[in-house]
């Protein structure tokens, strides 16, 4: 029986958090009522947790509509928080487009997602270091493979959350946080 709630479970919740992982455990004192309450409500608070909440996150359209890509990724451009309905203002990326049109879409309908940093690898970027300094040099690894990406406009760039390690012209390695803009050096 515990297998058949589980299965149901998994499907109901699905489309909320693909990798959701159901484990029932038999409590006294706790019907199928109270079980299904708790598991909305956690499920409901970790959907919410996915919601962008700044400007600078990386999100796509949970349920994209049939001619959509599923994998178009945005940049969220502004929040803008309403009881009635909340909206947000979101960018294409890699679009080929000079000037990426900027689309205002419900903030239910958009999730905030993990960005693969793999591909950076080799790549020429620039770091900002933890003393404050800037060095360019080409990517040797990245701390995660896989992150929510953070980005915080500054005077001349972008600073980011992707912790890499780099190695300079001479050959040193430097480790830091990705910095896209204008270099300091």
């Amino acid at each position: 029986m515990i297998k058949s709630i589980q299965g149901i479970l998994k499907l109901k919740y699905r489309s909320v958090l693909p990798e959701l992982t159901i484990i029932l455990l038999p409590k006294k004192g706790l019907n199928s009522a109270s079980i299904q309450y708790y598991l909305v409500y956690s499920c409901q608070e970790i959907k919410q947790k996915m919601k962008p909440n700044k400007e600078g996150q990386i999100v796509k359209f949970h349920t994209p509509i049939a001619d959509e890509n599923p994998n178009q990724l945005f940049v969220v451009m502004e929040v803008k928080e309403d009881n009635e309905r909340p909206r947000v203002d979101i960018m294409a990326l890699n679009t080929g487009l000079t000037f990426p049109p900027i689309n205002t879409v419900s903030l239910n309908d958009v999730e905030v997602v993990e960005v693969s940093t793999k591909d950076l690898i080799g790549s020429k970027v620039i770091i900002n270091k933890p003393d404050s300094s800037q060095v360019e040099g080409r990517v040797k690894s990245v701390a995660d493979e896989k992150v929510l990406l953070d980005l915080t406009k500054g005077e001349l760039g972008v600073e980011t959350n992707v912790s890499l390690t780099v190695v300079d012209r001479e050959g040193k390695e430097h480790t830091g946080t990705l910095f896209v803009g204008k270099p300091q050096l």
